[in-house]
């Protein structure tokens, strides 16, 4: 089993703060209740609000161009400002199957 790390950067330039903060916390709690095989968190920069980062944490197949939810989530984002998504191979996995 290999371990893979999604992430997506959301520069907010939005005004409707609220609404952004009740979309984040409804993704987490749909990923956190559907599945064990993903872990989700969400971030803001230290001292910019308007700066996050989702990071979703897989047991699963690595899907090179990101997981159906990491894709979905970046769409739904985008009307709130600049998204980033991003998908991160752990180097321990890469070292113990040289195939990778």
């Amino acid at each position: 089993m290999s371990a893979w790390l999604e992430t997506i950067e959301l520069q907010s330039f939005t005004q409707q703060k609220d609404e952004l903060n009740q979309v984040l916390y409804q993704l987490v709690k749909k990923v956190k209740m559907a599945t064990v095989q993903q872990h989700i968190d969400i971030y803001h920069r230290y001292r910019i609000e308007s700066d996050y980062m989702i990071q979703i944490y897989h047991t699963d197949k690595l899907e090179a161009n990101g997981s159906s939810l990491g894709i979905r989530i970046a769409s739904a984002l985008k009307e709130f400002g600049m998204v980033n998504h991003t998908i991160w191979q752990s180097q321990t996995d890469k070292q113990a199957d040289p195939a990778n």
